[in-house]
Order: structure tokens, then C-alpha cells, then sequence
């Protein structure tokens, strides 16, 4: 609880820290473009924890998230409908391949996935070596508008919050999932059918990474074979600056929520100051750092007081 409720904190002082250093932060676009910028870093992150609450990594988001945008903006002549299930059936499929690698090859996911991430990457290229545009009103209401001044697509990533917040802590699932992120073989003992759960997160993960294509491309009405490179890392930092535990077993979906959240106001926070590229890219990883030293005390100080 005090994990979250840091967080919480670290993202109200960021808010009141950047309201005063910045007047650009105070405007209404300001915010409106901020929220508009977290969904797609969002719901990949949301994969990316149940990923990591297995004892996993999957580095191939970005990857799945470019080739997506593209299939989309090739297939969207033939449709909506169809382009959207081809871009996520894709990513379903990528997560699939990686899913199988781990639980059935038994490889190291940081390896499959760093080969898938070449491999999609190199066929996303195939697609289209340049942005591909395209015009759809529907894309483009869903991708820049909203309800209530909330973007539609934050109400996404809010309602996946949700949805899998409540899939971890209220399902027979997110037990499995749990069991399996604190010891694989406890829960192969326990009963659980690991290979299948490590499968199914990794569909999920790859799922939820072609959405974040989808959202991406509605918002730039574009899709590029570089577009999200950083995705996976992005991803990564957020759920552990959130307070999920690297190698399983430990965190939520509102960690998560708090650590994009956290690394979203923190970058346009930084841009608003215009800081240096390299300067904001010291500033993150610091970040990162001292929350997983943090996490290692806290870990520590939990052991010691059993």
C-alpha cells in the first residue's frame, strides 16, 4: 500500500513542480495533448505487467506496434472492421509465437522476444520502408476527440485498467498468474497449467501492443516501421516505476495506471522546459534506477522483519 501511495505522491509533486516551472503546462491543450499522449504507452503497459508478474519480458511491443499500424493503414482501403481485427490478429499471433517459445522451447523470453522484435521489425519495413497516411473519420474522432473532454482513448486505457485490475485480484486467473510469477514449479506442483497461462499473457501482451498501434495511428492518422521503437522500454519503466516487481509475482494494474501516468507528465513536463534529449533520457533512467533500489530495500526490509 505505501508502494502506491509513493507513487501517488511522486505524480502530484511532478504535477505541482511543472505548474510552477512552466506556464505552457497550465493551459488547457497542455493537458488535453498530455492525456492524448498515454493511452498508446498505456495499454502496451498494461501487457507488459501481466508479462512481468510471470517472471517475464516482452521486448517486441514496439515492433508489433509499428508492423500493426501499418496492416491497418494497408488493409483500411477494404475496410475498418477488417483492417482492425488484421491488426490485432497479427499481434495476437506475434504474442502467440513468443508465448510458445518460452513455455514449449523453453527460451528465454528476453531472447525470443529481442528476435521477434528484429524479425517484425524487418517486416514492417517490407510493408512500407516510409509513413504510410490515411484519412478515416471514424479513426480520426476516436484517436483526437472525446466525451466530456476525456479522450476517447484514455476511456480505453482506463476501462483495461479495470478490466484486468479486476481479472488479477477477483479471478481463479490472476491467482495463476501470481502462483506462477512467485515460483513456476510451486505452481506446476500446485496444479497449474503454467505452459497455457504463460501463453495466454503473451497473446494478451501482443494484443493489447497492436492496440496500441490502432490508438497510435488514429491520433497521427499515419502509421511508420519506426513509429514506437521505444515502446517495450517505455513499457518497461513505466510498470516498475509503478511498483511491479521484476521477476514476478508482485504488482497490480494500478501501479501500472500511476507509473504511466508518472513517466507521462514527467516527459511532457520536460519537453515544456525544453531539456536536451540526452538530459531527459539521464533524467528517466535515473529515475528507474533509484525505484528498483528502493524496491530491492523494501524487499529486503520485508524478508528481514518475517
Amino acid at each position: 500500500m505505501r508502494k502506491k501511495l509513493d507513487v501517488w505522491i511522486i505524480f502530484i509533486g511532478l504535477l505541482f513542480i511543472f505548474f510552477i516551472l512552466s506556464p505552457d503546462f497550465r493551459s488547457v491543450g497542455t493537458i488535453k495533448a498530455l492525456l492524448l499522449l498515454i493511452p498508446t504507452n498505456g495499454v502496451i503497459a498494461v501487457g507488459m505487467t501481466l508479462v512481468i508478474l510471470i517472471g517475464e519480458l516482452d521486448l517486441s511491443c514496439g515492433a508489433v506496434l509499428a508492423s500493426s499500424g501499418l496492416i491497418m493503414a494497408r488493409i483500411l482501403p477494404f475496410g475498418l472492421p477488417t483492417a482492425i481485427l488484421a491488426a490485432l490478429g497479427w499481434g495476437g499471433f506475434i504474442g502467440f509465437i513468443n508465448g510458445w517459445s518460452v513455455s514449449k522451447l523453453k527460451i528465454n523470453s528476453l531472447i525470443v522476444t529481442l528476435a521477434t522484435t528484429f524479425i517484425v521489425g524487418g517486416l514492417s519495413l517490407l510493408i512500407s520502408d516510409r509513413p504510410l497516411h490515411f484519412n478515416n473519420q471514424f479513426l480520426r474522432i476516436f484517436g483526437n476527440e472525446g466525451f466530456l473532454s476525456i479522450p476517447y482513448t484514455v476511456m480505453v486505457f482506463f476501462l483495461l485498467v479495470i478490466l484486468f485490475q479486476l481479472l488479477l485480484k477477483k479471478t481463479r486467473f490472476g491467482l495463476k498468474i501470481y502462483a506462477i510469477g512467485g515460483s513456476q514449479l510451486a505452481a506446476h506442483y500446485a496444479g497449474i497449467d503454467v505452459k497455457r497461462i504463460q501463453n495466454f499473457v503473451f497473446i494478451i501482451s501482443g494484443l493489447l501492443s497492436s492496440l496500441g498501434g490502432i490508438i497510435l495511428g488514429s491520433r497521427l492518422l499515419a502509421a511508420g516501421p519506426i513509429y514506437g521503437q521505444e515502446a517495450a522500454i517505455v513499457a518497461i519503466t513505466s510498470v516498475l516505476i509503478g511498483g511491479t516487481v521484476l521477476g514476478g509475482g508482485r504488482g497490480d494494474m494500478i501501479k501500472t495506471f500511476w507509473g504511466v501516468m508518472v513517466l507521462g507528465i514527467l516527459t511532457k513536463g520536460m519537453n515544456l522546459l525544453l531539456l536536451p534529449a540526452y538530459l531527459q533520457d539521464m533524467i528517466v533512467g535515473s529515475i528507474l534506477i533509484l525505484t528498483l533500489i528502493s524496491s530491492k530495500i523494501a524487499q529486503r526490509k520485508e524478508i528481514i522483519s518475517r
